[in-house]
């Protein structure tokens, strides 16, 4: 009998003990579902996808707009339509897999890898189109690149905070790409060299850079929390 008491007793020491280590963990999960972003999380999710995707593309244009011209005049309106649509089309693609509702069952490999392809080719296309239209022409100016990365910054801002769940692998690239897509739309409206070559090499990295970046910061926000006994979240 007194060998079950101390057993018991053992059982019953090491679960407080747990539940002590796990308290400051879930008091900061309490205290990040309260103030305007725990709201804004709570929204439906077709209504957050639908502003996210809106704003990660308009943003970076109304930027563009106030610092100057937000089209060029190199570009024709068809050249114009086509970029918007492709790139419309990658965004909306992005977004339904980076923001997938938690209580649906997760996409398979081949799907979700079909997506990203998808997503990657508008950028390869536009690419494929201003060689047709312009040229290989010369690689032109680099500060494309950076110029879309900070004009990204607002799209990753939104699309982090409207995460419900930690993104990996395909999601989180998704997420960064989402958001990359509204830099490249706006670089590709206001830069005038349209050739193939400073398209594919200095527009189309914004997507893949903010892709590849925001799957490293997922996987990094994942072994801190193994690390630090973190919960994932959970919407």
């Amino acid at each position: 009998m007194n060998g079950g008491d101390e057993r018991y007793t053992s059982t019953e020491s090491e679960e407080k003990a747990l539940l002590a280590s796990l308290r400051p963990t879930l008091d900061d999960a309490l205290a990040r579902e309260r103030g305007p972003m725990a709201w804004w999380r709570s929204r439906p999710t077709p209504a957050r996808a639908a502003v996210v995707a809106l704003m990660a593309l308009g943003l970076p244009i109304g930027l563009t707009a106030l610092a100057g011209s937000a089209f060029t005049p190199a570009q024709s309106v068809a050249e114009r339509a086509v970029l918007i649509g492709l790139s419309g089309f990658a965004v909306l693609l992005a977004v339904v897999l980076a923001m997938r509702p938690l209580y649906r069952p997760p996409l398979s490999r081949a799907v979700a890898v079909a997506t990203l392809a998808a997503t990657l080719l508008s950028p390869i296309a536009v690419g494929i189109l201003a060689y047709a239209s312009h040229g290989a022409g010369p690689i032109g100016p680099a500060a494309c690149l950076g110029m879309g990365l900070v004009l990204s910054l607002p799209g990753v801002a939104l699309v982090s905070a409207s995460a419900r769940s930690p993104q990996l692998g395909a999601t989180a690239f998704a997420a960064g790409a989402a958001a990359g897509f509204g830099g490249y739309l706006a670089i590709g409206l206001h830069c005038p060299h349209l050739e193939a070559l400073h398209v594919l090499v200095t527009h189309t990295p914004i997507v893949l850079a903010l892709g590849l970046l925001s799957v490293v910061r997922g996987f990094s926000t994942r072994s801190n929390n193994a690390a630090g006994g973190g919960l994932p979240r959970r919407g």
